[in-house]
């Protein structure tokens, strides 16, 4: 009977062993604040602020994700020492931050010369070019907002000068970008595939 006895407690603490380190997945849904290879942080939809570990995450499961993204995210939590760890088992892109958009080939058509297209390169690393505008050389850009923000040179009568301009984005999607300066001129951009 002792013997008995003995075996149903081990099988107990055992079982009780084997729940506690049972992981269940959670989800979690909001926007992205900030990203690494490693991590992602959230704020959810409920106002908290999240660090989501893709440290041993399939890639293919875990895509790579952009700052405002709105995301689900199917984790599980696990403690390493003291510390909890929510680690990301599958990602989902529910809506695209604007800089998914604005990354590309921006042209409209060239006022001087009909037939030729300029406009402005923008990398998703921030850096920026110029498209067939040889005086006006853009260099770095931000979207702040409904900001666009362009830095570059203006090239031109023996001098250069440094220049940043500050446009309204009035319109921006996959296919088209329609922006306004401080003096209210709007420019329509169409994206070069």
């Amino acid at each position: 009977m002792k013997k008995l006895s003995y075996l149903f407690v081990m099988a107990a603490v055992c079982l009780a062993a084997g729940c506690r380190n049972q992981r269940t997945i959670e989800t979690i849904e909001g926007k992205v604040l900030d990203a690494t290879m490693n991590n992602i942080m959230i704020l959810t939809d409920a106002g908290d602020t999240v660090n989501v570990s893709k440290m041993d995450a399939n890639p293919e499961q875990v895509p790579g994700v952009m700052i405002d993204d709105r995301v689900s995210v199917e984790c599980v939590r696990k403690l390493v020492g003291d510390v909890e760890i929510i680690s990301a088992v599958k990602l989902v892109v529910t809506a695209h931050s604007p800089y998914y958009y604005i990354a590309g080939t921006w042209v409209e058509p060239n006022p001087i010369e009909e037939g030729q297209f300029q406009g402005m390169k923008l990398e998703p690393d921030g850096s920026a070019s110029s498209v067939n505008m040889f005086t006006l050389v853009y260099r770095y850009w931000v979207l702040e907002g409904d900001k666009l923000i362009l830095s570059g040179q203006s090239i031109g009568n023996k001098q250069t000068i440094d220049f940043t301009d500050t446009l309204k984005v009035l319109k921006l999607d996959d296919e088209s970008l329609v922006l306004a300066n401080g003096n209210n001129e709007v420019k329509g951009y169409v994206r070069q595939k």
